[in-house]
Formats: structure tokens, sequence, C-alpha cells
């Protein structure tokens, strides 16, 4: 049984007849096979056929006094708005991605067709971006909240933080190319 608050949506009446929510992520995290610290846990992205919606959910199991499981409480996060500021929000010649310390893709501007094809599940082995795979082993060096870091072949700088909760990444790539172009004609105002 699901008892739903989803104003914008009847879901339980909109999802497919087969859908069958005891093999679905967000309740196989409930379970003590896979959370047997009894823990929340953020599922992988997901998009939600019957809300439109991509979202997370953060699942917290419940149990009796016995340790019976008899319950999961599930709180989902839409993030169609996070996405599209990610993808629009940003500097000339700059792009935004977020992706999860699993290397799950979140958001990626050139790979959105592709993660809405595999119903958000597109990872770094999935596709073939150097620059990707670059940034990825970057992240598991980090030492601080926040890092500016040049791209080991030269090509750009990434701003790398991290978001506390689901385990994300946020970074912006800029090329080295268009910084050094902008601080040329900076310089050259300068000058005159």
């Amino acid at each position: 049984m699901s008892v739903d608050y989803r104003p914008s949506t009847l879901w339980g009446l909109e999802a497919p007849p087969s859908t069958d929510m005891t093999q679905e992520e967000y309740s196989l995290l409930a379970t003590p096979e896979k959370n047997p610290e009894r823990s929340p846990r953020w599922t992988s992205l997901y998009f939600d056929r019957p809300a439109s919606r991509w979202m997370v959910s953060l699942i917290t199991p419940v149990d009796d006094s016995t340790g019976k499981h008899v319950a999961t409480i599930g709180n989902d996060i839409i993030l169609n708005d996070l996405m599209e500021v990610t993808l629009q929000d940003k500097f000339p010649h700059s792009y935004n991605l977020i992706f999860r310390d699993n290397d799950q893709i979140i958001v990626h501007p050139d790979r959105m067709d592709e993660l809405k094809a595999s119903d958000g599940k597109l990872n770094l082995q999935a596709i073939d971006d150097p620059e990707f795979k670059r940034i990825f082993n970057q992240v598991k060096l980090l030492n601080q909240p926040i890092e500016i870091i040049k791209d080991p072949q030269g090509k750009s700088f990434w701003a790398i933080t991290r978001i506390n909760g689901p385990n994300w990444y946020w970074v912006t790539v800029y090329p080295q190319s268009e910084l050094t172009i902008d601080l040329l004609r900076k310089s050259n105002k300068v000058v005159q």
C-alpha cells in the first residue's frame, strides 16, 4: 500500500497496472537486505512517468520494536527546476553538470536525451566522455568543500563542490582558452 500526497497527480491511478512497487529502488532500499543499518538512503535519479518529473527520493525504513520492517517513509524531491537551472544558468562558453559519487549522471548538457532514454540510469561507463572521466577521477581527491582545479590536460578549469545528502557533485567547466581571451581583453582595456 502507498499513501501519497501529490496535489499535481493521482499517482496510484496513473501508474501502469504492471507497476510492482516492491521491486522499485525506493522500496528495496528500505529492506533489511539492502539496508542492514536501517538508515535513511537516497535513491538514484529516476523519471517518474505518472508525475512526468525527474526526482530522487529519501527513503527511511520504519521497524517495530521486534525489528520487523513495518513501513517506509519516502520523501520525493522533484529535480526539474534544479536541472533547468543547471543547464541554463552559466557563464558564456561554460557548462555545468551534476553527478553522484557512484558516477551516475544527474545533469549533463550533452547527455539529457540519453539520460531520459535510460530513465536516469546513465553513468560514466555508458558514455565516451574523456573530460567527464577526468573530472570524476578528480573529485575523489577533493580535500575542500569547494575547489577550483585546472584540467590536467590544460583544456579547462573546473569549479567543484559537493552537494551533501545525496552525495552529488556540482561542477562548472570553464574553457581555459575563453579565460585567456577574457583576461587579454580586460588587460588591453587597462593598458589603453
